[in-house]
Protein backbone atom coordinates (compact mmCIF):
# COMPACT_ATOMS: atom_id res chain seq x y z
CA UNK A 1 0.00 0.00 0.00
CA UNK A 2 2.20 2.68 -1.15
CA UNK A 3 0.86 5.78 0.39
CA UNK A 4 4.23 7.66 0.31
CA UNK A 5 5.08 11.15 -1.04
CA UNK A 6 5.82 9.23 -4.42
CA UNK A 7 2.16 8.80 -5.71
CA UNK A 8 -0.26 8.89 -2.67
CA UNK A 9 -2.47 10.73 -4.66
CA UNK A 10 -2.73 7.90 -7.15
CA UNK A 11 -2.99 4.83 -4.19
CA UNK A 12 -5.71 6.89 -2.68
CA UNK A 13 -7.50 7.48 -5.67
CA UNK A 14 -7.59 3.86 -6.70
CA UNK A 15 -9.37 2.67 -3.57
CA UNK A 16 -11.76 5.79 -3.04
CA UNK A 17 -13.10 5.56 -7.17
CA UNK A 18 -13.93 2.22 -6.23
CA UNK A 19 -15.84 2.91 -2.87
CA UNK A 20 -17.68 6.02 -5.00
CA UNK A 21 -15.41 8.43 -3.96
CA UNK A 22 -13.73 11.30 -5.60
CA UNK A 23 -11.93 14.24 -5.27
CA UNK A 24 -14.40 16.80 -6.30
CA UNK A 25 -17.91 16.82 -7.31
CA UNK A 26 -18.39 19.61 -10.08
CA UNK A 27 -16.41 22.20 -8.75
CA UNK A 28 -16.59 21.51 -5.31
CA UNK A 29 -13.93 19.43 -3.55
CA UNK A 30 -14.90 16.79 -2.13
CA UNK A 31 -11.49 15.32 -0.70
CA UNK A 32 -13.41 14.73 3.30
CA UNK A 33 -16.53 13.95 2.18
CA UNK A 34 -18.17 10.57 3.72
CA UNK A 35 -17.43 7.95 1.33
CA UNK A 36 -13.26 9.36 1.24
CA UNK A 37 -13.67 8.94 4.91
CA UNK A 38 -14.58 5.65 4.98
CA UNK A 39 -11.83 4.44 2.37
CA UNK A 40 -8.89 6.06 4.30
CA UNK A 41 -10.59 4.50 7.57
CA UNK A 42 -10.52 1.09 5.37
CA UNK A 43 -6.68 1.18 4.63
CA UNK A 44 -5.65 2.35 7.79
CA UNK A 45 -7.54 -1.03 9.19
CA UNK A 46 -5.93 -3.38 6.74
CA UNK A 47 -2.47 -1.51 8.13
CA UNK A 48 -3.17 -1.21 11.77
CA UNK A 49 -5.76 -4.01 12.65
CA UNK A 50 -6.04 -6.47 10.12
CA UNK A 51 -2.15 -6.27 9.65
CA UNK A 52 -1.94 -7.56 6.13
CA UNK A 53 0.04 -4.45 4.54
CA UNK A 54 3.44 -3.74 5.38
CA UNK A 55 4.75 -1.74 8.09
CA UNK A 56 4.85 1.92 7.03
CA UNK A 57 2.71 1.91 4.18
CA UNK A 58 2.25 5.62 4.75
CA UNK A 59 6.36 6.05 4.16
CA UNK A 60 6.23 3.14 1.28
CA UNK A 61 6.36 4.66 -2.36
CA UNK A 62 5.17 2.91 -6.01
CA UNK A 63 8.82 1.77 -6.30
CA UNK A 64 9.15 -0.23 -2.87
CA UNK A 65 5.99 -2.08 -3.29
CA UNK A 66 6.41 -2.83 -6.77
CA UNK A 67 9.72 -4.47 -5.70
CA UNK A 68 8.26 -6.32 -2.88
CA UNK A 69 6.18 -7.82 -5.40
CA UNK A 70 8.31 -8.54 -7.80
CA UNK A 71 10.55 -10.73 -5.17
CA UNK A 72 7.69 -12.75 -4.10
CA UNK A 73 6.99 -10.89 -1.02
CA UNK A 74 3.87 -9.23 -0.44
CA UNK A 75 0.43 -11.46 -2.46
CA UNK A 76 -1.05 -8.38 -3.90
CA UNK A 77 -0.20 -4.92 -4.70
CA UNK A 78 -2.21 -2.81 -7.38
CA UNK A 79 -0.16 -2.19 -10.59
CA UNK A 80 -0.31 -1.10 -14.15
CA UNK A 81 0.87 -3.07 -17.69
CA UNK A 82 4.59 -1.97 -17.22
CA UNK A 83 5.03 -3.87 -14.04
CA UNK A 84 3.80 -6.82 -15.98
CA UNK A 85 5.97 -6.36 -18.40
CA UNK A 86 8.64 -6.34 -15.67
CA UNK A 87 7.35 -9.89 -14.11
CA UNK A 88 7.15 -11.45 -17.68
CA UNK A 89 10.58 -10.47 -18.37
CA UNK A 90 12.14 -11.18 -14.86
CA UNK A 91 10.15 -14.94 -14.37
CA UNK A 92 10.68 -14.69 -11.00
CA UNK A 93 7.06 -14.99 -9.46
CA UNK A 94 3.20 -16.51 -11.22
CA UNK A 95 1.03 -13.99 -10.69
CA UNK A 96 -2.50 -13.08 -11.98
CA UNK A 97 -4.25 -9.34 -13.41
CA UNK A 98 -7.76 -8.20 -12.10
CA UNK A 99 -9.94 -5.62 -11.94
CA UNK A 100 -9.87 -3.60 -8.58
CA UNK A 101 -12.71 -4.25 -6.10
CA UNK A 102 -15.69 -2.63 -5.99
CA UNK A 103 -18.05 -2.12 -2.72
CA UNK A 104 -21.45 -2.49 -3.60
CA UNK A 105 -22.51 -2.13 -7.05
CA UNK A 106 -21.07 -0.66 -10.37
CA UNK A 107 -17.87 -1.36 -12.52
CA UNK A 108 -14.32 -1.71 -10.96
CA UNK A 109 -12.96 2.15 -12.11
CA UNK A 110 -9.59 2.32 -13.58
CA UNK A 111 -7.09 5.01 -12.70
CA UNK A 112 -6.52 7.31 -15.41
CA UNK A 113 -2.91 9.41 -16.23
CA UNK A 114 -2.97 12.70 -18.17
CA UNK A 115 0.14 13.89 -19.54
CA UNK A 116 0.35 17.11 -21.71
CA UNK A 117 1.35 18.39 -24.67
CA UNK A 118 3.36 21.52 -23.62
CA UNK A 119 4.09 24.16 -27.26
CA UNK A 120 4.78 28.41 -27.20
CA UNK A 121 1.12 29.86 -27.99
CA UNK A 122 2.82 32.45 -31.04
CA UNK A 123 1.74 32.91 -34.31
CA UNK A 124 2.79 29.88 -36.75
CA UNK A 125 3.02 27.13 -34.21
CA UNK A 126 -0.92 26.13 -34.55
CA UNK A 127 -0.20 24.63 -38.29
CA UNK A 128 3.10 23.05 -36.33
CA UNK A 129 1.22 21.62 -33.32
CA UNK A 130 -1.67 20.33 -35.74
CA UNK A 131 0.46 18.71 -37.74
CA UNK A 132 2.59 16.91 -34.98
CA UNK A 133 -0.76 15.80 -33.56
CA UNK A 134 -2.21 14.57 -36.77
CA UNK A 135 1.12 12.52 -37.20
CA UNK A 136 1.20 10.95 -33.71
CA UNK A 137 -2.11 9.62 -34.14
CA UNK A 138 -1.58 7.74 -37.00
CA UNK A 139 -1.60 4.04 -36.18
CA UNK A 140 1.18 3.13 -37.15
CA UNK A 141 2.62 5.46 -35.03
CA UNK A 142 1.06 5.36 -31.71
CA UNK A 143 0.20 1.94 -31.53
CA UNK A 144 3.96 1.34 -31.94
CA UNK A 145 4.98 3.33 -28.86
CA UNK A 146 2.30 2.31 -26.95
CA UNK A 147 3.75 -1.02 -27.39
CA UNK A 148 7.58 0.03 -26.85
CA UNK A 149 6.67 1.38 -23.77
CA UNK A 150 4.36 -1.36 -22.13
CA UNK A 151 1.08 1.35 -22.22
CA UNK A 152 -1.86 0.70 -22.95
CA UNK A 153 -4.10 2.38 -26.05
CA UNK A 154 -5.28 5.86 -26.11
CA UNK A 155 -7.53 5.39 -29.47
CA UNK A 156 -10.48 3.18 -30.75
CA UNK A 157 -8.04 1.66 -33.47
CA UNK A 158 -5.33 0.77 -30.51
CA UNK A 159 -7.97 -1.02 -28.47
CA UNK A 160 -8.60 -3.36 -32.01
CA UNK A 161 -4.63 -3.57 -32.77
CA UNK A 162 -4.38 -5.15 -28.82
CA UNK A 163 -7.39 -6.72 -28.51
CA UNK A 164 -5.70 -9.83 -29.43
CA UNK A 165 -3.78 -10.33 -26.51
CA UNK A 166 -4.71 -12.15 -23.52
CA UNK A 167 -2.61 -10.23 -21.26
CA UNK A 168 -4.47 -6.92 -22.06
CA UNK A 169 -7.55 -8.13 -21.58
CA UNK A 170 -8.30 -6.99 -18.13
CA UNK A 171 -6.94 -3.69 -18.59
CA UNK A 172 -9.16 -3.01 -22.05
CA UNK A 173 -12.30 -4.29 -20.40
CA UNK A 174 -11.77 -1.90 -17.78
CA UNK A 175 -10.37 1.24 -20.19
CA UNK A 176 -14.18 2.58 -20.72
CA UNK A 177 -14.10 3.16 -17.15
CA UNK A 178 -11.52 5.13 -16.84
CA UNK A 179 -11.19 7.84 -13.98
CA UNK A 180 -8.87 10.72 -14.10
CA UNK A 181 -7.84 13.21 -11.11
CA UNK A 182 -8.77 16.37 -11.35
CA UNK A 183 -5.32 17.78 -13.51
CA UNK A 184 -7.43 20.75 -14.83
CA UNK A 185 -7.90 22.55 -11.84
CA UNK A 186 -4.83 25.01 -11.33
CA UNK A 187 -5.34 23.85 -7.24
CA UNK A 188 -4.66 20.47 -7.84
CA UNK A 189 -0.79 20.48 -7.93
CA UNK A 190 -0.93 22.51 -4.47
CA UNK A 191 -3.41 19.42 -3.51
CA UNK A 192 -1.49 16.69 -4.95
CA UNK A 193 1.80 18.21 -3.25
CA UNK A 194 -0.10 18.17 0.55
CA UNK A 195 -2.06 14.49 -0.37
CA UNK A 196 1.51 13.31 -0.75
CA UNK A 197 2.98 14.65 2.18
CA UNK A 198 0.34 13.87 4.31
CA UNK A 199 -2.25 11.52 3.23
CA UNK A 200 -0.06 8.39 4.59
CA UNK A 201 0.19 9.83 8.47
CA UNK A 202 -4.01 8.95 8.04
CA UNK A 203 -3.01 5.14 7.95
CA UNK A 204 -0.70 4.99 10.57
CA UNK A 205 -1.21 3.97 14.55
CA UNK A 206 -1.80 7.24 15.87
CA UNK A 207 -3.50 8.34 12.24
CA UNK A 208 -6.79 10.12 12.40
CA UNK A 209 -8.27 9.52 8.39
CA UNK A 210 -10.94 11.90 9.02
CA UNK A 211 -8.66 14.51 10.35
CA UNK A 212 -6.64 14.40 7.92
CA UNK A 213 -8.62 14.55 4.67
CA UNK A 214 -10.42 17.63 6.63
CA UNK A 215 -7.29 19.06 6.71
CA UNK A 216 -6.59 18.33 2.42
CA UNK A 217 -10.02 20.18 2.15
CA UNK A 218 -9.37 23.14 3.44
CA UNK A 219 -5.88 23.55 1.40
CA UNK A 220 -7.84 22.64 -1.21
CA UNK A 221 -10.43 25.54 -0.52
CA UNK A 222 -7.88 27.82 0.42
CA UNK A 223 -6.37 27.79 -3.16
CA UNK A 224 -9.27 27.78 -4.95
Amino acid sequence: MPLGPEEAQGEFSIWTFNNGGDWKSGDKWTINSAKNVETLSFLKKLSVQDKVTQNNPGKTNRADAFNLFKSGNVGMVVGFSPLAADLDKDKKVSYGVAPMPVKGSGDPQTFGVTDYLMAFKKPGNQEAVKAFYELYYQKDQVNEFIKAESFLPVTKSGLVVFASDPKLKVYLDTLPNIHLTPTDDPTWDKVKLAVQQNLGAGVGAGGDPKSVLDNLQKTAEKGS
